[in-house]
């Protein structure tokens, strides 16, 4: 798994809780450990991106063509598809 300096930097500034949460849900993503993950792939300017919600969070990951895991983003709800979009330059 990889993650994207900007996704880390904003997994680094939550609360501990979530943090905690963060990191039991990607562990769960990378082990495909068959724990119910709510991952829905995006759709459009999106597309070949997925996000995994955990709580009132969103990460934004792709799976390159050898499997590995790139978490690209990390944000609220409310703004994480209009910052990917931004940080992507489609928006």
């Amino acid at each position: 798994m990889k993650i994207a300096r900007s996704a880390a930097e904003a997994n680094a500034s939550l609360h501990p809780d979530k943090r905690k949460a963060v990191r039991a849900a990607l562990d769960a993503l990378d082990k495909d450990s068959g724990v119910a993950l709510d991952v829905v792939p995006l759709e459009r300017e999106l597309a070949g991106h997925s996000r995994l919600r955990v709580g009132d969070l969103r990460l934004v990951f792709s799976r390159d063509s050898k499997g590995t895991i790139h978490i690209e983003h990390l944000a609220q709800r409310r703004t994480v598809y209009d910052e990917f979009r931004s940080a992507k330059g489609l928006g």
